[in-house]
């Protein structure tokens, strides 16, 4: 497994751990006492709306022709290949342009369209402008 991963699932084992505590301490003050597979349904819950909850958190995108600087991305897909975008993705965004601020995303039928490598791809040109993309000038 790699690193990010093996920190998830140990996450995950403790908040389950402490989510079967807390239901057995509130069972105690209610006076109730609920079946085993009950208490584990809602310890696995928890930890499943946590994980969700830890999906909607931004991820830390790095290009590879960037050292070391980072950006937050919200929006867009990494490219299928070196010039190309997922089919359910077409917009692309060029980040090479980050050194200015910004990336600009051209759309199918601009010229540079073709010649583009992507540095993310997007859905739509709403996406790719709430990812702080800017459009192309040709």
């Amino acid at each position: 497994m790699e690193e990010p991963t093996v920190v998830l699932v140990f996450a995950g084992l403790i908040l389950f751990a402490v989510s079967l505590y807390l239901i057995e301490r509130a069972e105690g003050k209610a006076g109730i006492n609920l079946p085993r597979y009950v208490r584990f349904a809602f310890a696995v819950l928890l930890v499943f709306l946590a994980y969700q909850g830890w999906q909607m958190v931004p991820a830390r995108y790095i290009p590879q022709y960037l050292s070391g600087e980072t950006r937050t991305v919200f929006y867009g897909v990494p490219p299928a290949s070196d010039r190309e975008c997922p089919g359910t993705h077409p917009v692309k965004g060029d980040n090479a342009t980050l050194s200015v601020g910004s990336c600009i995303y051209r759309v199918p039928g601009d010229e540079p369209y073709n010649r583009t490598r992507p540095g993310r791809c997007y859905a739509s040109v709403e996406e790719a402008k709430l990812d702080g993309c800017t459009a192309s000038t040709f």
